[in-house]
């Protein structure tokens, strides 16, 4: 690995054990990842045999094991703390994207300051994309228009999109929005540290959105490259393995 690595990917588990080897199988060529690529697990005291599988099939991971389930914004602001990487992928034990993708993020970064973070399009295994994590700001406006449908209208008048953005609306390119999901979201690592991680006045949820707001109020552009794609494991954080913690 190289002195600093381009990327430092945090991952926080929680009874993930039905999910995490996926994950960490999609970020590697021939079973390790790239050498510009940290990899930061922090084990929010899963019950089950999570830290232990860790530890025995990818021993190229950090494992952090917590003394409690400090929830999701606590976990990930402890990665990073301990991340050396140029920029912070935060990913969902259940969700996968390729070293590629990984690249594709960084080099998105790298090739211009004003972006603030950057996600791919998030898609559900077996499932077709309709609808993104990602799109605008939760005003009342733009909530009363994805519940009552109206946001499909948004195709042809771009100011009746709604808080989620639909599929069709980013087709290619990359698409600026207010903000994208944290289940795999980079940002630059002085970036975060001027933002000063995630809030944890709740213990999961939202804060993502609650993130990228923040950094479009420092004037940040927060982007989606439909060019590229990770998927999310439909159904991971159910039958008893709680995959998902975003």
């Amino acid at each position: 690995m190289s002195a600093r690595p381009a990327v430092s990917i945090i991952i926080v588990t929680y009874n993930s054990l039905g999910v995490i080897g996926s994950c960490l199988d999609a970020l590697t060529r021939d079973g390790e990842p790239p050498a510009d690529t940290e990899v930061i697990v922090v084990d929010n005291l899963s019950t089950d045999d999570t830290v232990a599988v860790l530890r025995e099939h990818h021993p190229w991971v950090r494992v952090i094991e917590n003394d409690s389930n400090a929830g999701f914004s606590r976990a990930v602001n402890l990665a990073a703390a301990h991340a050396v990487g140029r920029h912070l992928l935060l990913l969902n034990p259940d969700a996968r994207i390729s070293p590629e993708g990984v690249a594709r993020l960084s080099r998105q970064l790298d090739s211009d300051p004003s972006i603030g973070a950057a996600s791919p399009v998030l898609e559900n295994e077996g499932e077709e994309v309709v609808i993104l994590a990602a799109g605008h700001a939760p005003t009342m406006t733009r909530m009363f228009l994805h519940q009552s449908g109206l946001s499909r209208l948004g195709r042809r008048w771009s100011a009746l999109e709604g808080h989620y953005l639909f599929a069709a609306d980013v087709r290619e390119g990359v698409r600026d929005v207010d903000w994208v999901s944290g289940g795999c979201l980079m940002v630059p690592r002085d970036v975060w540290i001027r933002a000063g991680g995630l809030t944890d006045r709740w213990f999961m949820y939202a804060e993502d959105v609650e993130f990228c707001l923040r950094l479009r109020t420092a004037g940040l552009r927060v982007i989606i490259d439909a060019g590229e794609r990770a998927q999310h494991a439909l159904g991971g954080s159910s039958s008893g393995v709680e995959g998902s913690v975003n």
